[in-house]
């Protein structure tokens, strides 16, 4: 691809891609602004000038969001000529391809107080299947043991699945946990998104 090179580009201009799957939290909101506030739009997005795709946003949705939200009217970008195809796979791979964290390197060279600053969770930090509470959650007064609780401690809810789904839903469940995904987070969101249905 050449020399790649940062341009301005005004973010009215700036188009979503319609098929873009990452999406944004409140809490990753929050950080994702604080840190544009206070070093600026250091890591630029990349952007389609191919004649079909013109504007089209391949990597940094969250970013524009945010830059705009900001009020800000340009933002750096790399142009690049991609194909429909291509601007896909790219998309994909660079939220996809990001590696893992080396929680040993982190709790050697940072303070975790800097780092729950920067955006990470409690329960990130070290905790085992052994400090888990598996207590069954259901019609017991939870709202009491809620608020005993420190922070960054885990709970469980026991699920129920019948033999025929339990295998699907161990194998997913061990597929989000290995791309550190928050696995309660995202089964509460599609909850959400059922109810919203009824």
């Amino acid at each position: 691809m050449g020399n790649l090179k940062i341009t301005q580009w005004d973010v009215e201009k700036l188009i979503n891609a319609e098929y873009n799957p990452r999406v944004l939290k409140e809490h990753q909101f929050k950080q994702l602004k604080d840190s544009i506030e206070r070093f600026g739009l250091v890591d630029p997005i990349l952007v389609n000038v191919n004649k079909d795709r013109h504007g089209i946003i391949i990597g940094g949705h969250q970013r524009t969001f945010v830059a705009q939200k900001l009020g800000m009217k340009k933002i750096p970008a790399i142009e690049l000529n991609l194909t429909l195809e291509k601007e896909k796979e790219l998309n994909i791979r660079m939220n996809k391809n990001q590696g893992e964290w080396d929680f040993e390197s982190l709790a050697n060279f940072f303070d975790q107080e800097d780092l729950l600053d920067f955006g990470f969770q409690e329960y990130e930090f070290g905790v085992t299947d052994e400090e888990l509470d598996y207590s069954i959650l259901d019609d017991e007064d939870v709202e009491g043991d809620i608020d005993g609780m420190k922070d960054g401690v885990m709970k469980a809810i026991m699920i129920e699945f019948d033999l025929d789904h339990y295998e699907d839903a161990s194998e997913l469940v061990k597929h989000f946990r290995s791309i550190g995904a928050d696995v309660g987070l995202l089964l509460i969101e599609k909850l959400k998104q059922e109810k919203e249905k009824l």
